[in-house]
């Protein structure tokens, strides 16, 4: 028996997960099922939010600015991924990327 840090010789059994096209609503996961059933138990809460606001000074280059925050977008899907109802079942879904402007 190996360790789970030490390399395996055994090749991996597990199908490579996709990733869900855009705009295509799925199951939400448990994590995502509890807390969206929590927020139906208990509305208006916001134990589980969490808000911050940055001040910016000086000049600001839309361009570069857009640039990062796709990036940010790309490299954290929860950051576009929204929590909705579907026939009274929780379900998710990605945001499309937005059109550049």
């Amino acid at each position: 028996m190996t360790r789970s840090d030490e390399p395996s010789d055994r090749p991996s059994t597990l199908a490579p997960i996709e990733k869900a096209p855009d705009d295509e609503r799925v199951a939400l996961s448990y994590a995502q099922d509890l807390y969206w059933f929590l927020n139906l138990v208990e509305s208006g809460n916001a134990a589980y939010n969490t808000v911050a606001g940055v001040r910016l000074r000086g000049t600001l280059s839309r361009e570069r600015f857009e640039q990062a925050l796709r990036a940010t977008l790309a490299r954290h899907e929860s950051l576009a991924t929204f929590i909705g109802v579907q026939d009274g079942v929780g379900c998710s879904r990605r945001l499309a990327e937005p059109n550049a402007s």
